[in-house]
């Protein structure tokens, strides 16, 4: 007998109109009950303590959603903020790479990085790492570079960049700093993205059958103290929460049907 969570549905309480988070299904989930329990001992005729019952003096019950892959939404529940949708004319392309020709080519097509960057914009840098050190790099006009002009760059239409002579004959490791706009993009707002209900569907494999069950917490609450580390490369990345519904007790309901594969 073998047991798999194979959907997890989280629909948003803290903003209207509510949703369900279209996430990947997670790769396993863990519910901890958190019951915490006082012993009550008595003595027996033997002189021993004998266990007599047990009391629960406090529930703290905890479950974490294990993702096999990060996404933008899972990245802002790990942080606990909603995203929303912005305009912007500041977005950054940066980064360093080793000069290994005169000319790269600037973005061709509105759905990659640069794109509707214009020529020539005094916020755009560069960087040179010559002897262990940063030195910053003479910028130049596009249309009229030249490429003998020792320590220069050119920045172009849609990050499109050109390198002196001497960069590229010692390959020498470049940064760069643009500048670029885009139209829908997201941010992270202040906006609490925490308040949750959540239906976990499953199959319980029993002798070949496939018995689908729900598993369902009308409230819970993200755990801002185990969802602390945000590790960017981990796999799986866990998504934890409080569950805080005062009923103590889950929702748990086998349908009595079998899963099939999708057609």
């Amino acid at each position: 007998m073998s047991t798999a969570i194979t959907f997890a549905a989280l629909r948003t309480l803290n903003e209207s109109p509510a949703r369900v988070l279209a996430l990947p299904s997670p790769d396993s989930v863990v519910w901890n009950q958190g019951v915490e329990e006082q012993i009550i001992n008595l003595t027996n005729d033997l002189g021993e303590l004998q266990f007599d019952e047990a009391i629960v003096t406090n529930r703290q019950p905890v479950i974490t959603l294990n993702y096999g892959k990060m996404t933008p939404e899972i990245m802002a529940l790990k942080l606990g903020y909603r995203l929303q949708s912005q305009n912007i004319t500041d977005a950054l392309m940066a980064g360093s790479f080793r000069a290994e020709k005169a000319e790269y080519a600037g973005a061709a097509s509105a759905n990659q990085e640069g794109h509707g960057m214009t020529a020539d914009q005094s916020t755009s840098e560069m960087y040179a790492l010559i002897n262990g050190l940063s030195v910053p790099l003479t910028r130049q006009p596009f249309s009229t570079f030249d490429a003998a002009v020792n320590n220069s760059f050119a920045q172009g239409a849609h990050g499109a960049t050109k390198l002196s002579t001497n960069l590229v004959a010692t390959r020498t490791m470049v940064t760069r700093f643009f500048f670029y706009p885009i139209n829908g993009a997201y941010y992270l707002s202040h906006d609490p993205f925490s308040d949750f209900a959540c239906t976990l569907i499953g199959v319980l494999t029993e002798n070949s059958r496939k018995r689908v069950f729900e598993l369902k917490f009308s409230t819970m609450q993200l755990n801002k103290t185990d969802n602390n580390e945000v590790d960017f490369r981990a796999a799986p990345i866990p998504v934890a929460f409080r569950i805080t519904d005062t009923a103590c007790v889950a929702r748990l309901r086998f349908f009595n049907r079998e899963r099939l594969c999708a057609a």
